[in-house]
């Protein structure tokens, strides 16, 4: 419509007299049709495109939508501008849906101008737009890597889309991908840098080559990996730290088929930096940057009391390049005392110093954000907070979008645009998990949102997992890589009370008995629970005989080192439960994955959380014999200073309500020393859950042992 307007408007108002004559063609160089012929060719190379940037300009997207599709159509030549970024941006914000996003986007950015035809352009917003987005695009994410490297914006953008395409897309797209990236820089140097191109194209090699390679390894594609190796007679090397990372990858794989590709990287290593090495040298260099790169380590927690001057400096300092992060409680305690002050400044300086220093440093300060806003009930900010800074993996995308209730699109707190998202540990989207229960309204929805986290668990190994997890507003869901675990113990921890409210405490043991079958090993929390809710229900019998398991457990591995962990308030009030049970019937999978057999099978320690736990469960249910016998045992293991823990306190105050007279001990504040719990038989778990479902009697209190004996 707008072509033929356009064309209907340019024809001559009269046309010029046919001439007479045999002919029956008029004459192309008819001196009459020179003006005419010169302003249509004009007009359809250069007025044209005019009037789409004048579109564009204007934003009226939706008519240079249309007008572009015409003129290709036409197949009419589109001069490139920088002005289509607007367009190419809209694409990403307003588009129905993820196909019209991804083709639209297709079409627009392809209008940009080359890298060396325009001063330097980094397309901060619309690498905002595609790689921060709540929901991944992995197909999105290709098209804008392979347009850039088309266009000479493959230095610009390559290690941030690498990685991303490498870990989470399927093998054979990440390297049909990889292939296509390469192929397409390779052709703009040749095509627009020729006297540079065969050191650029060397360069660009090792370095982005060698982020796909460790980009695999770290996904747990080993093979995938090598597949990428170059070949020997290549005209470039690895840097010494990706063979570091392959190195250490395959040495923990332990098969001997990596042995040559073992001499294969020492070699080029060797090469790179200019002197031989041995492998064992090789191996401890790797492992030390395997360490660094698969666990966060911090500073340990710093209870001095300075000024906030001080502790704003060394905080600054342990964010700094090549030094250890501060402890998350470090940073909270700084967070409350400056934000107490008035001032917010600083915190947000030290964010972004975070960002800048390493991935190490992010995930750190992105975990502190989190546990702070949950500490303050702002689960919403819990949930924007994971999805600015994470891939949304290992949490159920369409719940937390609706929590957020945004589209795809950017989010207020953003990060930096030239660092990718990161991939999550366990330890953050637990945390999700957790402000997920909290905001679930109903007992029925919170089963399925457990539904969904054991489907989450199970992975690849649950049919259920591509109904969980299927696509998502027309984006499909990441794939976790292999071997990454990205849900831990931590995530079943809020499920215990709701479930066992609504559907009875069976249920709590069903919920342990669901994580050994996937693999996943309890915690003292989750026993916590589960013996606490027995107390305040009445099972005295049930409650005694799991705290007595876990204590003969811990008593039995002999003298270890003793590690000392301070008591939070905040656990032991999480671990109070007292409400009444249901006879809805447990849920159990049916999809499990295999227990890896490295996974430690060791009764918890009974921490001082659960002896608070019982005793007030046993006030609830009115057994005050059993509360004089927690108590008892708890003051074998654990010091009491009355006035230092509230919870305690609350608990005695309660108990000497209902029995006057009786005094206890005074004691010094309780600490709880873990000692390293060693291995136990691999089915004492299991049995010590099905003993939980059987009321056969077999289990005893001491106090009913006596009973018993007495009435013999």
């Amino acid at each position: 419509m707008f072509i033929k307007n356009l064309q209907q408007a340019l024809l001559p108002i009269v046309l010029p007299e046919s001439a007479h004559g045999s002919l029956i063609f008029e004459e192309e160089d008819h001196p009459d049709y020179a003006n005419v012929a010169q302003t249509s060719i004009g007009i359809s190379h250069k007025d044209l495109g005019d009037h789409l940037v004048e579109l564009v300009a204007d934003r009226k997207y939706d008519e240079a939508k249309q007008f572009l599709l015409e003129l290709r159509e036409c197949h009419t030549h589109i001069p490139f501008s920088p002005i289509y970024q607007a367009a190419a941006k809209n694409a990403l914000q307003h588009s129905a849906t993820a196909v019209e996003s991804l083709e639209d986007f297709t079409a627009w950015f392809s209008l940009v101008p080359l890298c060396h035809d325009q001063p330097v352009e980094e397309f901060t917003d619309i690498r905002k737009l595609i790689l921060h987005a709540p929901l991944t695009n992995m197909a999105l994410i290709i098209q804008f890597a392979l347009i850039c490297s088309e266009k000479g914006y493959a230095d610009l953008i390559g290690n941030q889309v690498i990685p991303s395409i490498m870990r989470f897309a399927s093998p054979d797209v990440s390297k049909q991908f990889y292939l296509r990236f390469e192929e397409h820089h390779q052709r703009y140097l040749k095509q627009y840098h020729r006297r540079s191109a065969g050191s650029a194209w060397t360069k660009f090699q090792s370095v982005m080559r060698g982020s796909a390679i460790r980009s695999l390894a770290h996904a747990g594609r080993i093979d995938a990996a090598i597949d990428m190796l170059p070949p020997k007679r290549k005209t470039y090397f690895l840097s010494a730290y990706t063979c570091d990372v392959l190195n250490n990858f395959l040495v923990k794989a332990g098969d001997a088929k990596y042995l040559p590709l073992l001499r294969y990287l020492r070699a080029m290593r060797a090469q790179q930096l200019g002197r031989d090495d041995s492998l064992l040298q090789d191996y401890a260099q790797s492992s030390i940057t395997s360490q660094f790169t698969s666990q966060t380590h911090t500073l340990p927690y710093d209870e001095r009391s300075e000024s906030l001057a001080q502790t704003l400096r060394s905080i600054r300092t342990s964010f700094s390049s090549g030094h250890t992060p501060p402890h998350p409680s470090t940073l909270i305690n700084f967070f409350n005392a400056y934000v107490d002050s008035g001032r917010s400044r600083a915190i947000d300086l030290l964010r972004q110093k975070a960002l800048r220093s390493s991935p190490v440093a992010t995930a750190v300060f992105v975990f502190t954000q989190m546990i702070s806003y949950y500490r303050q009930n702002q689960h919403h900010l819990v949930l924007q907070t994971f999805v600015d800074n994470f891939y949304i993996t290992g949490v159920p995308r369409a719940d937390v979008i609706a929590r957020l209730k945004v589209q795809q699109g950017v989010l207020a707190s953003v990060p930096l645009a030239h660092r990718s998202k990161l991939w999550p540990t366990a330890y953050h989207t637990a945390l999700v998990w957790h402000s997920l229960v909290v905001t679930t309204s109903t007992s029925v929805k919170v089963e399925v949102l457990y539904q969904k986290l054991i489907a989450t668990a199970c992975g690849e190994y649950s049919d259920r997992l591509s109904e969980t997890l299927a696509s998502f507003s027309g984006v499909e869901a990441l794939q976790t890589p292999p071997g990454i675990n990205s849900v831990c113990a931590a995530a079943f921890t809020p499920f215990m009370g709701k479930l066992m409210r609504s559907s009875g405490v069976e249920r709590g043991a069903s919920i342990l008995a669901d994580m050994l079958k996937l693999g996943i090993q309890p915690t003292t929390y989750h026993f916590t629970e589960l013996a606490g809710y027995y107390a305040s229900t009445g099972n005295a019998k049930r409650a005694l005989f799991l705290l007595g398991r876990l204590e003969t457990a811990f008593d039995q591995q002999g003298d270890s080192e003793d590690i000392e962990v301070p008591i939070s308030e905040k656990e032991i009030q999480e671990a109070e439960t007292g409400a009444m049970p249901s006879e809805e019937p447990p849920v159990s999978i049916e999809h499990t994955r295999p227990i890896p057999p490295s996974i430690p099978n060791a009764l918890p320690v009974p921490s001082f959380v659960m002896y608070v736990s019982l005793m007030r469960g046993f006030l609830i249910s009115q057994n005050l014999d059993a509360v004089a016998e927690v108590n008892e045992r708890m003051l074998k293991r654990y010091d009491y200073t009355p006035g230092q823990n509230s919870y305690l306190d609350a608990v005695y105050s309660d108990w000497h309500m209902k029995q006057e007279g009786n005094r206890y001990p005074i004691r010094r504040l309780p600490v709880i020393k873990y000692r390293r719990v060693q291995q136990v038989s691999k089915s004492l778990l299991s049995w010590l859950l099905e003993f939980m479902w059987r009321n056969d009697g077999r289990a005893m209190t001491p106090h009913d042992a006596q009973v018993a004996k007495g009435n013999k």
